[in-house]
């Protein structure tokens, strides 16, 4: 330390200070793999609009901040989990991030007991996708319908959130024949999310989506038929959310909102951290 005080210009104190701090977070960061066993993975941006995008990993059962790494390539993140160590691999038994197959190749080649696990959220946002998509296309059959044009978000958020005004009036739009496709994507996704929040089996919910599918493909729907054939892509990961102890998404957004990783700083202080 007395050199960096030599060679910075900088008194031993605050010298000191940064070396307990940082020593800290690695005693801290060291602790937080210890015991972990639920682990998700996700990208963020450190400031709204920029692309200045980290890796971030959290414990699914704590909300844990356990790092935040500076890229994503396979290479990279495969070296990393190794690095730390087989005994902490061995104990990983879920692995929950997005479907991007270098997440997902890591992970199996990484984590050998492990259950990898598509996030709710981000699957989940492929249905909602379809459902603004269904909206989209009878906006332009229908162009002076402003009812559509304003009826965005009502669709997209669950029945429940909705005030009995709004859902009133969204019933209303929902009913007429014209808009008879949209309304049958919007209760396709709403009957799949009740799926999902239904405490059972990943073979119980196995058995309950083919029949949501039989259910939903009965009259040609182009855009729930999309969505199926992406759940028949991913089908194994999607199932297996059940092994996650939360959508690993929600638990990133509590931990933002709960100010533990504040996006404010620079990306250098954010990293060494």
């Amino acid at each position: 330390m007395r050199q960096v005080c030599l060679q910075e210009d900088v008194g031993w104190r605050t010298v000191q200070r940064i070396f307990h701090r940082h020593a800290q977070r690695a005693i801290t960061k060291q602790d937080a793999f210890a015991k972990a066993t639920h682990i998700g993975i996700d990208e963020i941006a450190l400031r709204k609009g920029h692309r200045n995008y980290v890796v971030v990993l959290v414990n699914l059962q704590t909300g844990q901040l356990m790092d935040i790494l500076p890229e994503r390539s396979k290479a990279s993140l495969k070296n990393y989990f190794l690095s730390k160590g087989k005994a902490f691999c061995e104990q990983v038994v879920c692995f929950c991030s997005d479907m991007w197959e270098g997440y997902l190749s890591c992970a199996r080649q990484v984590f050998p007991n492990a259950s990898v696990v598509a996030d709710r959220f981000h699957f989940f946002a492929y249905l909602n996708k379809e459902v603004d998509r269904c909206r989209r296309l009878l906006r332009k059959s229908y162009p002076k319908a402003e009812e559509l044009k304003h009826l965005r978000w009502s669709l997209l958020k669950s029945p429940e959130s909705l005030d009995k005004d709004t859902l009133a009036a969204l019933a209303i739009v929902l009913d007429k024949p014209e808009y008879a496709l949209l309304k049958a994507t919007w209760q396709a996704r709403n009957e799949f999310r009740t799926i999902l929040e239904t405490h059972c089996t990943s073979q119980q919910a196995e058995t309950l989506i083919n029949a949501w599918q039989a259910r939903h493909t009965k009259q040609p729907n182009r855009f729930v038929q999309r969505f199926v054939d992406f759940y028949q892509k991913w089908k194994s990961y999607i199932l297996n959310y059940r092994a996650a102890a939360a959508s690993f998404f929600a638990r990133l957004l509590v931990l933002l909102k709960a100010s533990t990783i504040n996006l404010n700083l620079s990306s250098g202080e954010l990293l060494a951290s």
